[in-house]
């Protein structure tokens, strides 16, 4: 498997005319970019949806009904855009500590994908 990976970089570098020296550096401030905008992101809906949860509790106890469609808008929000959060954090880091691992690790991705 080693040296498959070390092919798939010597051929992904030759067609980009690049070296690998050039090509993890790139990855790596191309996936924290991506990362860090999809955490950003998933925070401010995160933000909005709990700055609306009061509201839409307060909406819904007026109406008294058991559980108004308002209500479960902002909690799943939370929760789907509070996990984004987590997998983007993650994933930054990942990439900020080891990019080289985190490099290696996108190319065996990628090599399943295509096989």
């Amino acid at each position: 498997m080693g040296n498959e990976i070390n092919e798939v970089i010597n051929v992904l570098c030759e067609r980009l005319g690049t070296t690998g020296q050039y090509l993890i550096p790139e990855l790596a401030k191309m996936s924290i970019a991506e990362n860090t905008i999809w955490g950003i992101i998933s925070l401010i809906i995160m933000i909005v949806s709990i700055y609306f949860l009061p509201k839409a509790w307060k909406y819904d106890k007026n109406n008294e009904e058991e559980y108004s469609f308002w209500v479960i808008i902002p909690i799943v929000s939370i929760a789907i855009f509070g996990c984004v959060f987590m997998v983007a954090l993650t994933e930054t880091v990942g990439w900020i500590v080891s990019p080289t691992a985190k490099t290696i690790s996108y190319i065996i991705n990628t090599m399943r994908l295509i096989e």
